[in-house]
């Protein structure tokens, strides 16, 4: 075998290590992206919901408060 297949073999196993390494390097890097945004989404979604239920009281009672005074009326 020559010495330029053996340099080729050899230069396209290398570079086949460093493309596994960083697959794996940006694979780590996404999946801890995605737990992470899955976390911070998870905590939006309880404080919308804190925040809706809220509102659906405020919004309820000033139905009640309109509901009052047109009575009175």
């Amino acid at each position: 075998m020559s010495e330029t297949v053996k340099a080729t073999i050899i230069g396209t196993i290398i570079v086949g290590v460093f493309m596994l390494i960083s697959t794996k390097m940006v694979t780590t890097t996404v999946w801890d992206l995605a737990r992470a945004t899955k976390a911070y989404v998870e905590v939006q979604k309880n404080e919308f919901r804190q925040i809706a239920k809220r509102e659906k009281r405020k919004a309820k009672d000033v139905a009640l408060d309109v509901a009052e005074k047109i009575a009175e009326d």
